[in-house]
């Protein structure tokens, strides 16, 4: 396995790459995101994103 570092600003490639990291748990992260960091305190990391 070869890990990869993405730098973007593009919206799709963001999606596309929690697509690929996360798979059908990504919906369940942002759920967990909402409930322990509800003042989105830890945005640095913008791989799982705020639910809207």
């Amino acid at each position: 396995m070869t890990a990869r570092l993405i730098i973007s600003d593009d919206a799709y490639v963001l999606q596309q790459f929690s697509d690929a990291a996360y798979d059908s748990n990504y919906q369940r992260l942002q759920y967990i995101k909402a409930r322990y960091d509800p003042m989105n305190v830890f945005h640095m990391n913008e791989n799982i994103r705020r639910q809207p």
